[in-house]
């Protein structure tokens, strides 16, 4: 059981997790969604959807409980059976007790969203607060933030194709692969400002890093791995089983005006999805992408060529987990 210190410090985290996201979101012009669904077997289900041209990329899944009122008493009877108001008892506040997926419920709906233009619907179930909530002792609805990312800023990165934008979207599908098992394979993309000369540098954010065996968050592969490497520094991003990074969450900062993205993967088998974001630090500066499975070659290249990473430069590099922030 979480102590009550524990338990505020959670919520604390879930309300500041949104505020920040949303505020970073701002910034990137993101179109940014909020679906809530009640507990019982009204208004108990809930959907993401993008308009046409844009695509779910889910950020947070959170149990809520809600204050009690007359409009929305506290449940005394089977939370399956109850039926209450989605307007009343279901919309998100930030003052409400919440509790996050866990990890494995969140991968499942991730496997059914992200990258997608809708997903749905979902059932709301109601999770044991024990004494840690004011409220109620269980939760009464559930919450899903989302943002929309227009698909014209996606490139795959085992394509052979080239991207430029204020953001581009870096992304691996495994279920574009699936039933169709491949050999092991790296795949590589050149990222560089629009501007050599200016000091904006690059800087990486984490949409869906599943880089667990396809569709199973307990299972890791050794190889299955993310390289991000620039003139100076280099980090390697690993998976972890039970645990993912989602959420735009920051993962790297560039020394350089110049950073190689290297995928390691074996199609229909791992991994399950890789969606990260780059933009400049510099508002007025663009990024240039160039993907491609062999090496490369962008259009506008700062500063020197990289040296591919190899097992022996493993040594040498900056290791985190997908489970892990930074």
């Amino acid at each position: 059981m979480m102590s009550e210190a524990i338990f505020n410090a959670v919520q604390f985290a879930i309300v500041m997790s949104a505020m920040w996201s949303l505020n970073d979101a701002a910034g990137n012009e993101e179109d940014n969604h909020i679906a809530t669904a009640c507990v019982g077997r009204c208004d108990f289900s809930y959907s993401m959807d993008c308009p046409r041209g844009k695509r779910v990329a889910p950020r947070d899944l959170t149990y809520h409980a809600k204050e009690t009122s007359t409009q929305c008493p506290a449940i005394k009877q089977n939370p399956d059976i109850i039926c209450q108001s989605s307007e009343e008892c279901c919309g998100y506040n930030g003052g409400d007790c919440g509790q996050p997926f866990s990890y494995s419920k969140v991968f499942d709906v991730f496997n059914n969203c992200s990258g997608y233009q809708n997903c749905g619907w979902f059932r709301a179930e109601s999770v044991d607060f024990g004494t840690h909530c004011s409220y109620r002792n269980h939760s009464n609805y559930v919450a899903a933030s989302y943002s929309c990312i227009r698909e014209e800023t996606f490139i795959d990165i085992c394509s052979e194709a080239s991207r430029q934008g204020k953001s581009v979207s870096l992304l691996y599908n495994g279920s574009v692969y699936r039933g169709a098992i491949g050999n092991p394979q790296v795949c590589h993309c050149i990222i560089t400002t629009s501007d050599c000369d200016s000091p904006a540098r690059l800087k990486f954010r984490v949409i869906d890093l599943r880089l667990h065996s396809f569709n199973d968050i307990a299972s890791c592969e050794p190889h299955s791995l993310v390289m991000l490497q620039d003139t100076a520094t280099s980090q390697s991003l690993r998976c972890q089983p039970n645990f993912f990074q989602k959420g735009f969450r920051d993962v790297f900062y560039s020394s350089s005006p110049y950073v190689r993205v290297s995928l390691y993967n074996q199609p229909g088998m791992y991994p399950t999805q890789v969606w990260l974001e780059v933009t400049a630090k510099l508002s007025t500066v663009d990024v240039i992408v160039t993907c491609g499975s062999s090496q490369p070659e962008n259009v506008l290249l700062c500063g020197n060529d990289l040296p591919l990473y190899s097992e022996d430069y493993e040594n040498k590099t900056s290791t985190i987990s997908s489970g892990q922030g930074h």
